[in-house]
């Protein structure tokens, strides 16, 4: 017969040796045998008297358990459980979500439903802190630093008639159910920095926490769920990402050789995008724009984080962000490897602001621009070199010197040399691709640098050029645009040619003879404008840079899905010359597919109907008008 109280792998010792009393106190006076005194049960047998002390001694076991099995799960957050205030209030009501989440102690936490904490109601706050022993009585208002946290309680209910235990004894109600549940603390949050302002004292918290792993003020028995700042009972701030931890992500970082478990750091990268963003939506509101030093707001930065663009001046190229003695550049990264980046930022040390100045004179940052990686060719052909100093923006920094700490601090070597002023090409390269992006990204460099070329080289697969334009030449002549093709590549440079080629032989431009004209309507605005002195045989009209920038435009890997949407639910568009005439024109191609990938299966023909309309009608300043517009609408 099975027996499913016991364990596959527990054995009954009495089952292998009959012990006595005496052996078992020797093996326990001799450390070979140890009690577990939390994991003791009662042991049952036909003609054993029940007592409902029995049964409680049951329910303590299998809860030991349970703990013991959150613990290996680790603390923290499972799901849901964020704090923020309540949409609609005066500032003193904050909401928890509905969620669950483990203590430190093992024990479940959970919401069903989201949970409302007024912190004007100092009574109600006073009791809740002080019956858990979290609060002490004498404060009288809510005003500091507070953690939200919530504790699992447990308290008995719906009442029944117990039938008397003795001869004489009397029938009396008494709680049946035993019932779980969670409320919500305040714990005081002492910290170092408590007389300054509770602004400042964010940036400090921060430090503390992430920095110095000072964990202090968190009562084990609670799942800690956000710091509030208050000020008699009002909120100022909610930061859930100085206490909060998601469970199970210490777990992940068993054999990591990192300076902080990574479930601090990741709730470290977290903790400063929300506290950036509260800052920049302060400022806006304010409008004083988001040219502000870094150490204004945080004391300690993480290694990979986002920064506002206005942080540095277009027309110099200088920074303002960064302490003047960290060596900052500027580069471009692809959008698509930011996950990457934010990966590898979580095994370096954080970016002390408020350390010696030995240590950020040692500090090495990249100031990275998220652009498509398409645009990444045009970036390199317009600047060269991917990578630009950024110098820093202080104008009194040199003067706070000494002469002898400027001496001291120069190397031996060095040599007075007038700085050299960028290309303005280059300078206006950079500008482009700085334009339109609000947050950049900035990432700490590593002293130590490591490249894929100390292990290898770069090789160039090439594939049967040949065969790829003999085959464009082929469809272009099929589509009696080859001419203008031919006329293209005469007046093109030698780089241009093979771009221009390599860009025409994909196979989305097949899809469609819009694309294709598109695209050489393009090229053909791109020349450029060169004096008609020069001999014939010597105008580039086309170079590669201006191909990269039509390339990057036709880059989308569903480019053209969109066109043939609409040529699909309106043949016309495919059929009539004066149609695909008006449409190349407008030079909005790209943007014509994205707008008819985009729109809804609703609208498809209505905007199909326009498009073939305006275009038979030859008005090209409405149609690209009808384009904008259905594109604004889709990027809002």
């Amino acid at each position: 017969m099975i027996d499913y109280v016991k364990g596959s792998s527990r054995q009954a010792i009495e089952n292998r040796e009959r012990l006595t009393k005496e052996d078992i106190e020797r093996l326990q006076s001799s450390g070979q045998l140890v009690v577990d005194s939390r994991r003791r049960r009662p042991r049952y047998f036909d003609g054993r008297f029940l007592v409902a002390d029995d049964l409680t001694r049951d329910q303590t076991y299998f809860l030991a358990r349970q703990a013991d099995l959150g613990k290996a799960v680790g603390a923290g957050v499972v799901h849901g459980l964020m704090v923020t205030p309540a949409p609609g209030a005066s500032g003193n009501v904050a909401i928890i979500q509905a969620g669950h989440g483990v203590t430190v102690s093992g024990e479940m936490v959970m919401l069903s439903k989201p949970l409302r904490i007024d912190f004007t109601d100092a009574a109600l706050s006073q009791r809740l802190g002080v019956a858990f022993d979290v609060m002490t009585k004498h404060d009288p208002r809510l005003t500091g630093l507070y953690i939200v946290a919530l504790r699992p309680v447990e308290f008995t209910a719906h009442p029944i008639e117990s039938y008397p235990t003795t001869l004489d004894g009397k029938r009396q109600a008494t709680d049946g159910d035993m019932i779980e549940g969670a409320a919500a603390v305040l714990i005081p949050f002492g910290d170092r920095s408590a007389r300054e302002s509770l602004a400042n004292r964010r940036k400090a918290v921060a430090r503390d926490v992430f920095l110095l792993e000072d964990g202090t003020g968190q009562p084990a028995g609670t799942l800690p769920l956000a710091v509030v700042a208050l000020d008699g009972g009002i909120i100022q701030w909610i930061d859930p990402h100085l206490v909060r931890r998601e469970v199970g992500a210490e777990h992940r970082d068993l054999i990591s050789m990192g300076f902080a478990p990574r479930a601090l750091r990741e709730a470290h990268l977290l903790q400063y995008h929300q506290h950036l963003s509260d800052v920049v939506e302060q400022r806006r509101a304010a409008n004083t724009g988001l040219l502000f030093a870094a150490a204004d707001y945080f004391e300690i930065l993480p290694a990979a984080g986002r920064m506002p663009i206005a942080a540095i001046d277009l027309k110099n190229f200088t920074q303002s962000f960064f302490p003047p003695e960290m060596d900052v550049e500027l580069s471009a990264i692809p959008i698509d490897e930011i996950p990457g980046l934010i990966e590898d930022s979580l095994l370096a040390p954080p970016i002390d602001l408020a350390g010696e100045r030995e240590d950020l004179d040692a500090t090495a940052i990249l100031v990275l621009i998220p652009v498509p990686r398409p645009k990444i060719r045009a970036l390199r052909a317009a600047v060269t070199n991917l990578t630009r100093v950024l110098l820093p923006a202080a104008p009194g920094f040199f003067s706070k010197q000494k002469p002898f700490e400027m001496l001291l601090a120069r190397p031996a070597s060095a040599a007075l040399v007038a700085p050299v002023s960028q290309r303005e090409l280059i300078d206006a390269g950079w500008r482009n691709a700085l334009a339109g992006v609000d947050m950049l990204w900035f990432v700490r460099r590593r002293t130590l640098n490591f490249k894929a070329e100390a292990a290898g080289h770069a090789l160039r697969v090439h594939t049967d050029e040949v065969a790829d334009e003999l085959a464009l030449v082929e469809r272009l002549r099929a589509q009696n645009l080859y001419n203008r093709f031919h006329h293209l590549k005469t007046t093109a440079s030698a780089e241009a040619d093979a771009e221009m080629v390599f860009m025409l032989s994909s196979p989305k431009f097949s899809l469609s003879r819009t694309l294709q004209e598109g695209a050489l309507t393009e090229l053909r605005e791109a020349h450029k404008d060169l004096s008609q002195d020069a001999p014939p045989e010597t105008r580039v009209l086309l170079d590669r840079a201006s191909v990269l920038k039509v390339a990057q435009r036709y880059a989308d890997p569903d480019f053209g899905k969109g066109v043939v949407r609409l040529e699909t639910t309106q043949p016309q568009l495919k059929e009539n010359e004066a149609v695909i005439r008006t449409v190349t024109r407008a030079g909005l191609v790209p943007q014509l597919d994205l707008v008819a990938r985009q729109l809804p299966e609703n609208k498809v023909a209505d905007f199909a109907s326009q498009v073939r309309e305006l275009g038979e009608a030859g008005k090209t300043e409405a149609l690209a008008q009808l384009i904008n517009v259905k594109l604004g609408e889709i990027v809002r």
